[in-house]
């Protein structure tokens, strides 16, 4: 299986040496615009009628993944102005032009840039996790998506490297490498 190929743009000097996963500050943003980093550091998650297994792989990943690195996690029960990630399930056929799981290129999540600040960053994500792959999945497998579904709204972009959730196709890894979180730090920790 694999989850959409999103291609690396170009790097903020802050960034790891052998940087080749952050897309950082692209100005993408709108309907089917996928990678853009995160407008601050901190992130206010709304889960917007979730399954409770993508529920709780979402909740462990804020804590157990996100929540050691410089990004502070919240949550609110209603999306407004001031929510970073939004987090839908659904049993998509088609999302953005992508044929979702069993078919095609069998994308099980995604994530979308909804609204940019003026800085070029995007202030508020979707992440969608396709519900038809997920409902036969353990919660190993759930999970790993979830982080990696995360890690796209921070603007880390696909791995080939083993020990990140960041790799494709999809492993069954639940954390972020050195080089991902070396990523979020530079980044971020300014803002």
């Amino acid at each position: 299986m694999s989850v959409v190929a999103i291609v690396a743009s170009s790097l903020p000097a802050s960034a790891p040496a052998s940087a080749t996963n952050f897309v950082g500050q692209s100005g993408a943003w709108g309907s089917c615009h996928l990678l853009n980093m995160a407008d601050n550091k901190s992130h206010t998650w709304v889960n917007i009628d979730l399954e409770p297994y993508y529920a709780n792989a979402i909740a462990w990943v804020r804590t157990n993944v996100i929540g050691p690195t410089v990004i502070t996690n919240t949550t609110d029960t209603t999306p407004d102005s001031l929510t970073d990630v939004v987090v839908r399930d659904r049993y998509y056929v088609d999302h953005c032009g992508f044929e979702w799981y069993p078919k095609g290129e069998n994308t099980i999540g995604l994530v979308e840039c909804d609204s940019l600040s003026p800085s070029g960053r995007c202030e508020q994500h979707s992440l969608r996790l396709s519900n038809v792959w997920g409902d036969d999945q353990s919660t190993q497998n759930r999970t790993a998506l979830a982080c990696h579904e995360a890690g796209h709204t921070l603007g880390l972009a696909h791995r080939n490297v083993a020990g990140s959730c960041m790799q494709t196709p999809l492993v069954t890894t639940l954390n972020f490498s050195t080089h991902d979180i070396d990523h979020i730090t530079a980044n971020y920790s300014h803002l």
